[in-house]
């Protein structure tokens, strides 16, 4: 049988390995001092000896409160839940890693792996057994992050197919209600001057300018149907451009409200996505405050800072009750706040709201600029 150490290695001047008490203590510190927690056993189960980490993670004083403990009482003991099968937990450290969950002080529970090796005399005879104890708290927690990351992604998903699906519902009505109806008046009126002319009543015809008139609402209504699916002037003239554009328009659509905007962004051209992202969320704000807060005054900021953009819209409007509309527990309800929230944090953004009934609403957001 091979000497451990080689001989070679504890002979000489500079050897840091002089003998087996050396190697043992040198041993028995490096068990000390590990990270994880190291307990020994007797062959019975009985507790031997256990690290510092081991007492530290479960909450133990000091070496003497686990010493003589059948290991099967720690393991059965109401520090640990979700054991259901000692014996079970058991046999699985020896086939490898038991994962159980441990309840420290002050209710602190946390996540172990425990693994376990026989230790063997040199006749090969079982004389112990060493635990090995690994905190995996972190570890369980991204996956549980994890969990819900993949479940908000799939149930973000649905929500995009739902929002798809109510788009085109809401274009198929449009051009129904207004496009439609504004050619079927168009055709008739068309078919009028045809027919007053085919029996010589040009005189009594109705006035072509009212077909000059229909068209020119078709036009219009194409126009408005087109720039709410997407605008155009986004794509020529950049965000800066359009947001001033937007808030235009929204003053002529609410002409009790006023906007005061303040947009301050580089000359470089922001990623086409989060420039859609920043448009759309400023849209769905004013609107909401327009429309549902009866603002009479809109604060608007919109700038470009350390590699963010910044958004912050402020209202004088009615306000709302934030904890009722928007909890923690779940997503938030009503006046597209939950859809501001998606399309924010879809590109990695950030978003706040305060509101005070009677007094105002405060939308902030902010994202990354990751240009390409």
């Amino acid at each position: 049988m091979a000497e451990f150490p080689p001989k070679d290695a504890m002979e000489g001047p500079d050897s840091s390995l002089r003998d087996g008490a050396d190697l043992l203590r040198i041993a028995f510190d490096a068990m000390d001092s590990a990270p994880s927690g190291w307990v020994l056993s007797e062959k019975d189960g009985r507790i031997l000896w256990a690290n510092p980490s081991f007492l530290d993670m479960f909450g133990f004083p000091d070496a003497a409160a686990v010493t003589g403990m059948p290991i099967a009482e720690l393991f059965a003991s109401d520090r640990i839940l979700k054991v259901e099968d000692i014996s079970q937990l058991i046999e699985q450290c020896r086939k490898g890693d038991a994962e159980f969950e441990v309840v420290g002080e002050v209710d602190r529970s946390f996540f172990v792996t425990v693994s376990m090796s026989e230790v063997q005399n040199q006749a090969g005879r079982i004389v112990g057994r060493m635990f090995f104890f690994v905190d995996i708290t972190a570890r369980k927690q991204s996956e549980t992050e994890l969990r819900h990351s993949q479940q908000y992604l799939r149930s973000l998903s649905a929500k995009l197919v739902n929002a798809q699906e109510s788009e085109r519902k809401r274009v198929a009505s449009e051009l129904h209600d207004s496009i439609g109806a504004s050619l079927s008046a168009l055709k008739f009126a068309v078919e009028q001057q045809f027919d007053y002319r085919a029996r010589g009543l040009s005189d009594s015809c109705p006035p072509p300018g009212k077909i000059v008139e229909s068209i020119q609402q078709i036009i219009e209504d194409v126009r408005r149907i087109s720039h709410n699916l997407h605008p155009a002037i986004l794509d020529d003239l950049g965000l800066e451009t359009a947001v001033r554009s937007f808030c235009r328009q929204s003053q002529k659509s609410y002409p009790e409200l006023r906007i005061d905007a303040d947009i301050a962004l580089k000359p470089a051209r922001l990623p086409e996505r989060l420039e859609l992202v920043v448009y759309r969320v400023v849209q769905e704000c004013v609107t909401n405050a327009a429309r549902h807060g009866a603002a009479t005054r809109i604060g608007l900021l919109l700038e470009e800072k350390d590699d963010e953009i910044l958004l912050s819209i402020e209202d004088d409007g009615c306000g709302f009750d934030v904890d009722a509309v928007c909890g923690e527990a779940g997503p938030c309800t009503g006046m597209g706040l939950e859809n501001i929230r998606e399309r924010t944090e879809i590109f990695g953004g950030r978003f706040w709201i305060e509101s005070t009934v009677g007094v105002g609403t405060v939308v902030r957001c902010r994202w990354p600029i990751l240009r390409q």
